[in-house]
């Protein structure tokens, strides 16, 4: 097949503006780096769920941050500066459990401490980690006494309150599909069915069952029934061109938990909020 030289000369144009595009579009995705923006800030966006007791709150009055994944948050912060060589700031930034990854992916925040591990988020945005893992618990009115295992929840006589939606009501279907399975709107009217005695027992997070138990005397135990339920709590980072960022705090998140320090913040978070870390289960695990 013959092809003319103006032919020729048409295509090596065009091999050649296609290259450079492909270059340049290369070039700006490596120069697309979380590290690097950081770096040339001198500040981290960190995102903070407002009036989230032990989580993330503030005294009135005061605007310092307070709670676990705060403190981690800080902890990552200093590492991360000890690694670039510089003091790095922190900028809270509010956000809410249903637009978090929306503002890690647009750029809004850099990091966020304390989602759920699921295989959508990961897709979605970077999640190192596991920081934390606090497992579902069982929390009995007075009088009604809970062995450490599902299969004694598991019967038709057994009244379980649990709120719609979450990991608790999912474990309640997987583990006591026998038992009669009460889904209430929220957590608080979950606890509201066990003081009324329309429910014997309330499947919740470790957390949320010990404010509970503070606050109603008529809750008498905690158990973390076995086998364990439970799924980490990561950090999430956006996905940027290089992972620079992303590759570093899970490096330092999966040594930080190893080491114990996130166990040490839970508990700190739950003597300042008000709680009794004493109270919780012996075998509970984080």
């Amino acid at each position: 097949m013959f092809f003319s030289s103006q032919a020729v000369r048409v295509a090596r144009h065009c091999i050649l503006v296609m290259s450079m595009a492909l270059g340049a579009i290369a070039s700006a995705h490596a120069a697309d780096s979380t590290w690097q923006d950081v770096s040339d800030r001198g500040t981290v966006r960190v995102g903070v769920i407002p009036a989230r007791q032990c989580y993330y709150w503030q005294q009135p009055g005061s605007t310092d941050w307070k709670g676990f994944p705060v403190a981690i948050s800080r902890d990552a912060v200093d590492a991360l500066g000890q690694a670039m060589g510089k003091k790095l700031k922190i900028d809270w930034v509010t956000t809410s459990w249903g637009t978090s990854i929306l503002d890690v992916q647009s750029g809004k925040i850099d990091m966020f401490i304390g989602l759920a591990e699921t295989p959508q988020r990961k897709q979605a945005v970077y999640m190192f980690g596991p920081l934390w893992t606090l497992p579902d618990v069982a929390v009995g009115r007075k009088g009604f006494n809970i062995d450490p295992t599902w299969a004694s929840l598991d019967k038709p006589s057994t009244r379980v309150a649990v709120a719609m939606g979450t990991t608790s009501e999912q474990a309640a279907r997987k583990y006591v599909p026998h038992a009669q399975i009460r889904s209430l709107k929220n957590s608080n009217d979950a606890i509201l069915d066990v003081q009324s005695d329309k429910s014997d027992v309330t499947l919740t997070t470790a957390i949320a069952g010990l404010a509970a138990m503070q606050a109603n005397q008529n809750l008498a135990n905690m158990v973390v029934p076995r086998p364990l339920s439970a799924i980490p709590a990561d950090g999430v980072t956006r996905r940027d061109g290089d992972g620079k960022f992303y590759q570093f705090l899970q490096n330092w998140a999966k040594k930080y938990h190893a080491q114990g320090d996130s166990k040490k913040r839970v508990l700190e978070a739950l003597s300042e909020c008000g709680l009794d870390p004493g109270r919780l289960p012996p075998d509970m695990q984080f």
